[in-house]
């Protein structure tokens, strides 16, 4: 997939405590989810890495120290893929959690092609939805750097939206229901479930 030149951060290392087991183990057409993520953000991204154990294929790594929350493996990602791009700028970073059940080509097209020089993040039932979202490289650096200069803290990821400007993608901008789903988290078993429901029932029709 040819596109303007982001990078990738996949994020694995949740704890998966409403979900009851490792989601990035999930199975989606007999593929876990993990390597289904890092496939389609090898093949989307000029650069990926995942942020956690090892499950997806990509180059991995984990933030120091581990467990401090989304924001901090998020920039530990964007960190080591400015580090490995030293001198070739990406424009920003591609960011997915790993609880994505439906996201597909679709969806990385939908959020690399948005509209270029700012974040780009999706808006599901009126929440943001800040992992699966198009990060701006201006962003991403502000909030690293200032995450360095106080090494203690961990902000939620929202802060993330005042780093720089956003677009929000709301219902129609997204494409539709299938566009909806392939961008929704599944929290617990029953998210789950329901989203794959909703995918079994569409190809009936």
């Amino acid at each position: 997939m040819a596109g303007p030149s982001y990078g990738g951060i996949l994020l694995t290392g949740g704890a998966s405590t409403r979900f009851g087991s490792d989601k990035s183990l999930i199975e989606i057409e007999g593929e876990p989810l993990a390597a289904r993520l890092g496939r389609l953000l090898a093949t989307a991204t000029a650069a990926a890495v995942e942020v956690g154990p090892g499950r997806s294929g990509l180059r991995s790594l984990t933030e120091d120290p581990p467990g401090r929350g989304p924001l901090p493996a998020l920039l530990a990602g964007w960190g080591a893929l400015r580090d490995a791009r030293a001198g070739d700028a990406l424009e920003g970073a591609l960011v997915l959690s790993c609880d994505l059940p439906l996201f597909d080509e679709t969806a990385c097209r939908r959020l690399l092609f948005a509209p270029p020089g700012r974040s780009v993040v999706p808006v599901l039932g009126g929440r943001p939805q800040l992992l699966a979202a198009r990060w701006s490289s201006a962003c991403l650096d502000r909030a690293h750097d200032l995450a360095a200069s106080a090494p203690g803290r961990s902000p939620p990821a929202a802060t993330l939206l005042g780093h720089g400007p956003v677009l929000f993608l709301h219902g129609p901008a997204l494409g539709g229901t299938s566009a909806c789903d392939a961008l929704s988290d599944a929290d617990t078993p029953a998210d789950l479930e329901r989203l794959l429901t909703q995918v079994d029932r569409a190809a009936e029709r």
